[in-house]
């Protein structure tokens, strides 16, 4: 296994320009997550580094290795892709040992190789079987097989569970980070799904227009955004955002254009007691969730959402008192950029 580094890479599709100079390292070992809107750029990165995409500018290497220029098959990477991309005509035990017999490894080997890894992924049962005769989640083990067998020093994945169903693909994500954990091998996931990014990960990289907008663990994008689009794109639900200028408070010297409050940072002040910063609202909504509910609330013009845990809900139409510790609000100034909080007083909007 290899740390990867991007180093001042571009990447344009005629005059779209989808990569701008952009610089990452990522350790050996670590598994890191890109995640963005579609079109910002995630995939294209990861197909660039697996060499699928030649780079328009800068370089990319595995280890110390520069592989800008290497062909796909000396980079010595396993891709897991969306849709799994198995033999139909081949068995599990011929799926996974394929690699193995490209290289030329000998027969006894390549089979001894097979069902160690196919023992280590559940299939050991299932080697004769053929792709169709497989669920969705042995298909997807099949295709893990495949890459881990190889020993490559990366494994990339392009939202390699997007085709399973909610359940199956809760298992199946703690599988992979398990099985990652265990291997130590340095892996690059590609998922437009926020809570498989913020479970797997041990670093997140959010892109929007080809541009990292932050790096961090999942609690640091989670608590300290960098700007308003992480904030607005990190979290289920999303933040609120609401106008500066609808509080009483002491805002940095820059000026914010909006305070920016987590669905769990804002409360019901009927089961939380008196906050520093509350103001009454009109229940729109309430949405259950089993062990909370999400309530959609009203104030004048302005709409959010809170996260009510346990006791009464209130009811659609209620009157009630919202509100927020000052240390849990984010500010935000014209351009998006973050500020720290200063002397927020216990005054709020109406």
């Amino acid at each position: 296994m290899s740390g990867i580094r991007y180093q001042n890479i571009s990447k344009s599709f005629g005059e779209v320009e989808v990569i701008r100079s952009l610089d990452l390292e990522i350790a050996e070992g670590e598994f890191v997550v890109y995640v963005g809107p579609s079109g910002c750029g995630k995939t294209t990165l990861l197909r660039m580094l697996a060499g699928l995409e030649p780079v328009s500018d800068g370089r990319i290497f595995i280890g110390d290795r520069d592989v800008t220029d290497v062909s796909p098959k000396e980079r010595n990477i396993s891709m897991v892709f969306q849709n799994y991309a198995l033999y139909p005509h081949m068995t599990v035990a011929e799926n996974i040992g394929f690699g193995l017999r490209l290289q030329g490894v000998a027969r006894a080997e390549r089979d001894a190789a097979v069902r160690e890894t196919a023992e280590m992924l559940g299939l050991g049962g299932l080697l004769e079987r053929k792709p169709r005769a497989l669920s969705g989640g042995q298909r997807q083990r099949v295709a893990m097989g495949r890459a881990i067998i190889r020993q490559p020093d990366a494994f990339l994945m392009d939202e390699p569970l997007s085709n399973l169903d909610a359940q199956l693909r809760n298992h199946m994500r703690t599988e992979i980070k398990a099985l990652q954990s265990r291997l130590g091998t340095t892996t690059i996931y590609v998922t437009h799904d926020q809570v498989e990014a913020m479970t797997m990960a041990d670093r997140i990289v959010v892109l929007n227009g080809g541009v990292i907008q932050q790096i961090g663990t999942p609690d640091e994008l989670y608590s300290r955004p960098a700007n308003r689009f992480v904030a607005g794109f990190i979290g289920a639900p999303v933040m609120n955002f609401l106008p500066a200028k609808k509080f009483n408070t002491a805002l940095p010297a820059e000026g914010a254009a909006e305070i920016g409050i987590r669905p769990d940072d804002l409360k019901l002040c009927q089961k939380e007691g008196p906050m520093p910063v509350q103001w009454p609202a009109r229940v729109e909504l309430v949405e259950p969730l089993g062990g909370e509910a999400l309530v959609h609330v009203a104030f004048g013009d302005q709409r959010a959402c809170l996260k009510h845990r346990d006791g009464v809900r209130p009811a659609s139409g209620e009157e009630i008192e919202i509100g927020f510790e000052p240390g849990d609000a984010h500010f935000f100034a014209a351009d998006g950029t973050a500020h720290a909080i200063r002397d927020v007083t216990p005054v709020a909007a109406s």
